[in-house]
């Protein structure tokens, strides 16, 4: 039995868009490549035309969005993939993000900070479902917590504090 989402669509492979484990993982990678281009629409040619992130349906002018207050505060940002792993059309990656926040941050629902000059590092995991060569889900899961108070969003003990 394969299971389904909450919007019905069928989960697992499924015999038309079916890639190896390892072309998936080798998607991902090329992401990673264009995730560290410094160009906040790199790499958009991996994903569907519209996706399911988080729950939600989107397009790929929504993922700009959603990438560009964090490209624009931190234009360093580097994302290294540590852990990747792959079952059927799944592929689950865990990140760690870094740069310098150099620039202001603000983000309609996450806060503003102006540039301090600090470095940012957090982790970043996500799943993606793939079919056809492209993403066509992400769910994600961010430590951002800690990056707001990296930002100076949010003032945590500890955190943003280092000179």
């Amino acid at each position: 039995r394969t299971p389904t989402r909450p919007d019905g669509e069928r989960r697992g492979n499924q015999q038309e868009g079916v890639m190896s484990v390892e072309e998936n993982k080798a998607l991902i990678r090329r992401l990673e490549v264009a995730l560290n281009s410094a160009q906040v629409d790199a790499g958009l040619d991996l994903f569907a035309e519209e996706i399911l992130y988080n729950g939600q349906r989107i397009d790929r002018q929504a993922l700009v969005q959603v990438r560009a207050p964090l490209w624009v505060a931190v234009p360093d940002v580097r994302w290294t993939i540590e852990t990747l792993v792959a079952e059927g059309d799944e592929v689950a990656t865990l990140w760690t993000v870094h740069g310098t926040h150099q620039e202001d941050f603000d983000h309609p629902a996450l806060g503003r900070a102006p540039a301090s000059g600090k470095p940012i590092h957090y982790a970043y995991m996500v799943i993606h479902r793939i079919v056809d060569g492209q993403i066509v889900e992400a769910r994600d899961v961010s430590d951002r917590l800690t990056l707001l108070g990296q930002l100076g969003v949010i003032r945590l003990p500890g955190v943003g504090t280092e000179s």
